[in-house]
């Protein structure tokens, strides 16, 4: 059976072609994405790969120490920063004095392995378990990895990927003890497919970094997009919606009802505009504090809508007051009149029951506060022939004034006012 033997020097310059590729390829994506971290550290780290293992490949041609030292050096410090890279990328903080500790170790032991005590195999040793750690620290942090799903995926790829050049790298180092090896340039089979398989995880290794770089961006657009639309929608609560009771604020409320109102005039239905007006809102206020009569406000709000269909409209207009607006009563008004009591009268009734008012930042000691309040309500009825939505308020507002006058805790509507018939 043949076997594949390649000159060692020509597969160091593929290895060296190729980092130099990803060097460049991810120095590009940071410059259009400086804000993902890993793609610096990782471009740092193949730039480091291609300068060593250029300078290994001309082991011979050049100095003994030129070649392996310098060399060396850029290849453990490649590896460390490349190692860096992928722990960033798993939004982990590199433990950078422990690897340069390593790097510092390693560098140390092949200066004296080269020249105070030559030793080529153990030299190997020396140089390649840096390696080792650092691929070993990368996959542990790239299998802990919790996020989204794609990106998740794509690390136990690449944990995957460290995992085999891993296990290469022990094998090559046992083989080359084991051998009596002197010489890296020493041509066989084995070695040949080491820096084959090596090569093949590089490429897979690159393609792996450009796409969680890719992924990492997406996941930020998406985030972005999100973040806008929440700042969108806060905008449009802010002037649409109250800030104490989430409700409707005026703004809202004219278009609520100039929608009730061309409803009314398309369908030939009544609908009804009342206006709420607490009773004894202040004295709960002067006694206990502006917090206390916000909880009040919140909790009649959400009486309010309890009491009312979805079609209606619940709006604070400031301060006590509140309105509701009630769209497709009946096209009869005595009917419609009695449709509009009849909601009136249960919102009376459940505004008018006790309120149990914690204080906030109260604790299990402090008593609860019980509050009556009541309302005083005005109603006035619209339809197509009605005339315009400030005199609809207006008319309302008439209605629930007479309904304090009358002792307050009632219903009028406008149309049984006797300023009415004017």
């Amino acid at each position: 059976m043949n076997q594949l033997i390649i000159d060692i020097r020509t597969l160091l310059l593929v290895c060296t072609l190729i980092l130099v590729c990803r060097a460049a390829l991810l120095a590009y994506a940071w410059a259009i994405n400086r804000t993902y971290r890993p793609i610096r550290y990782w471009a740092i780290g193949s730039s480091l790969l291609a300068l060593g293992v250029l300078l290994l490949s001309m082991r011979e041609l050049v100095p003994l120490v030129v070649s392996a030292m310098l060399g060396q050096t850029a290849v453990i410090v490649g590896w460390l920063f490349t190692s860096a890279g992928t722990i960033t990328a798993t939004e982990r903080v590199p433990p950078w004095r422990w690897g340069f500790s390593i790097a510092a170790a390693a560098l140390i032991a092949t200066f004296c392995l080269l020249l105070v005590w030559p030793d080529y195999s153990l030299r190997n040793i020396a140089v390649t378990v840096p390696g080792l750690l650092f691929d070993a620290c990368s996959i542990y942090f790239c299998l802990g990895f919790r996020g989204g799903r794609w990106r998740t995926i794509t690390f136990r790829i690449l944990a995957l990927a460290l995992a085999v050049s891993l296990a290469s790298s022990l094998i090559k180092m046992a083989y080359v003890t084991q051998s009596g090896s002197t010489s890296m340039f020493d041509t066989n089979a084995r070695i040949s497919q080491f820096y084959l398989l090596n090569i093949a995880i590089l490429v897979v290794c690159t393609v792996l970094y450009v796409l969680l770089a890719e992924q990492k961006s997406q996941e930020a657009l998406a985030q972005e997009v999100e973040q806008r639309k929440y700042a969108e929608e806060r905008i449009h609560n802010l002037v649409y919606y109250d800030v104490l009771t989430q409700l409707p604020n005026r703004r809202m409320l004219t278009e609520r009802l100039d929608l009730a109102i061309a409803t009314s005039k398309r369908s030939g239905m009544y609908g009804a505009v009342m206006l709420l007006d607490l009773d004894h809102f202040k004295p709960l206020n002067d006694a206990h504090g502006h917090a206390v009569g916000d909880l009040l406000l919140i909790e009649v709000a959400q009486r309010l809508c309890a009491s009312v269909r979805e079609i209606d409209t619940v709006s604070r207009l400031g301060g006590d007051e509140f309105v509701v607006v009630l769209s497709s009563l009946h096209a009869d008004r005595a009917r419609a009149r009695l449709q509009a009591l009849s909601v009136a009268e249960k919102i009376r009734t459940a505004l008018a029951g006790p309120y149990q008012l914690k204080p906030p930042g109260a604790t299990n000691a402090t008593p609860v506060i019980e509050h009556l309040c009541s309302a005083s309500i005005g109603v006035t009825l619209f339809n197509a022939d009605s005339v315009s939505q400030n005199e609809i308020i207006k008319q309302a507002d008439d209605a629930m004034y007479a309904a304090k006058e009358s002792g307050r805790n009632s219903i009028r509507f406008f149309d049984v006012m006797p300023r009415a018939a004017a």
